[in-house]
């Protein structure tokens, strides 16, 4: 083997080493949790915004339910999700009551108004923010507006949906 056919030799393996380094380091990589063992118990959340408990059989409704992230380990915690995406949807109602038309414009500085849950007070106050949009979040025209979707929160009692003061 000639110095030509050595280094192409070693090129070829270091590229080789490097495919397998990716590989590897995809393999450590996180990944979401899934069903995968046919009659495997898992949780997801039903068209009525609730935990619901299915048997994995890899069908197209499992299929479906792990595409769309929507596949969780235990009832607890596909009950806090479900939560959660209960409180989103009554937000985003209370938006299109109120400022159906509200869109926040992220080029300017101007306040945003949210809702935020105070865990001290154990109540629904207005908070304004001005550049960090949230991933989730439900944005108000107005301090005035979200006061009143605040209020209306705070007036809830357990039965009728304000689920964050049971916490």
């Amino acid at each position: 083997m000639n110095n030509k056919e050595i280094m192409e030799k070693i090129s070829e393996l270091e590229q080789q080493i490097a495919e397998l380094k990716e590989a590897a380091q995809k393999q450590d990589e996180p990944k979401a949790w899934k069903p995968n063992v046919e009659g495997e118990d898992y949780w997801y959340i039903s068209e009525s915004v609730s935990a619901t408990n299915a048997d994995f059989c890899e069908d197209d409704f499992d299929n479906r339910v792990i595409k769309s992230n929507n596949c969780f380990r235990t009832k607890e915690r596909a009950d806090e999700v479900a939560k959660k995406i209960r409180m989103l949807l009554k937000l985003e109602q209370y938006h299109d009551m109120f400022c159906p038309d509200y869109v926040p414009d992220w080029s300017s500085d101007d306040g945003k108004y949210i809702v935020i849950y105070d865990e001290v007070e154990k109540q629904w106050l207005c908070d304004v923010i001005f550049l960090i949009r949230d991933a989730v979040q439900v944005y108000f025209d107005s301090e005035e507006t979200t006061q009143k979707v605040c209020d209306l929160l705070n007036g809830e009692d357990e039965e009728n949906g304000s689920s964050y003061k049971s916490d």
